[in-house]
């Protein structure tokens, strides 16, 4: 259908042709592109990938300026903004999949999986993959959006962390939720919808349906810091009435204690929801802070859900550290 691989001028060309006929319909509909496959298209083009040299630089790059494709993709983006008066890219598209096998694979990969989604947000881990480099994938396009296209959206619509009965596969969607919501991500897709029933559905039942009566996690994200990020997630949402959600998870193969120290008044006791390798979404339990400190064992591979409730008329809730 298309015997050459494309390049930086073709993927942009073609692109905006068809967004621009689109806006000239319908100028409210929202455009996504360039919906790169993964890492190498990031950084440059099929063209350049073909030619065997590197996956990440070639002379196609070089001859348009040194940029990475995606950065120069933005580029054109708001060059057409200021020339027309109209946006053509809204979201910023990426796939991405993590390439140790644990994209698919059941639950031989549980460990590289669980390490692996720190490819989306950490700048300190590399790949085990044969990346082999610092992904740091959300943050990375943030910047790119931020010098070359303010005002583009971030849609990431096509990833996976494991197969829908693998429980890692479980734990590792949950905890990948989160960071989608912590670092800002405006739009995300999962390839694919999990199995009814299965256990990667509990993750997305853990922050829309976590009573099983429809009760839902959601509001404005809030900083929460771990102190052992490699084993320990920790998450945390203000709801919309005062509620606060933290979400901890566990990827280790022992249990932990761990002490959350929530910096803003609390009204009572926090509920608690879980699931487990072997137990499914539903509650656990309560447990009341003192003096600040809520004081949680949480299983080995783990997701858990803490709603409480912050004081009234909070204005604002700072900081959370487990």
């Amino acid at each position: 259908i298309h015997p050459q691989p494309p390049t930086y001028d073709e993927v942009w060309s073609r692109g905006l042709g068809v967004a621009a006929a689109i806006k000239a319909y319908d100028p409210a509909a929202q455009i996504l592109g360039p919906d790169t496959w993964g890492w190498c298209d990031l950084w440059t083009s099929a063209a350049d990938a073909a030619g065997g040299v590197s996956c990440i630089d070639g002379p196609d790059r070089q001859a348009h300026g040194g940029l990475p494709f995606v950065a120069w993709y933005l580029e054109q983006s708001c060059a057409h903004l200021t020339s027309t008066g109209v946006r053509p890219i809204d979201y910023l598209d990426v796939h991405y999949y993590p390439q140790s096998g644990e994209a698919f694979g059941g639950e031989a990969y549980a460990a590289t999986r669980l390490q692996s989604i720190r490819e989306l947000w950490d700048p300190s881990y590399t790949s085990a993959s044969w990346i082999g480099d610092e992904v740091f994938l959300i943050p990375r396009l943030r910047g790119w959006i931020d010098t070359h296209c303010p005002g583009t959206r971030l849609a990431l619509t096509e990833y996976a962390w494991g197969d829908d009965a693998a429980p890692s596969g479980a734990l590792a969607q949950a905890e990948v939720l989160a960071i989608l919501g912590r670092e800002g991500v405006d739009l995300a897709t999962r390839w694919v919808v999990p199995a009814t029933g299965s256990k990667t559905e509990e993750a997305f039942r853990l922050f829309l349906d976590y009573d099983g009566a429809g009760a839902k996690a959601l509001g404005d994200r809030v900083r929460a810091v771990s102190s052992d990020a490699a084993d320990i997630g920790a998450f945390a949402i203000r709801g919309h009435s005062d509620e606060l959600y933290l979400l901890l998870f566990n990827k280790g193969t022992a249990p932990r204690e761990v002490e959350v120290a929530v910096q803003a008044p609390l009204a009572g006791h926090f509920a608690l929801y879980r699931f487990t390798a072997t137990t499914a979404l539903g509650p656990a339990g309560s447990a009341v802070p003192a003096a600040g400190v809520l004081t949680l064992t949480l299983p080995a591979r783990s997701a858990t859900l803490a709603r409480g409730q912050l004081a009234s008329n909070l204005i604002f809730a700072d900081r959370f550290e487990t």
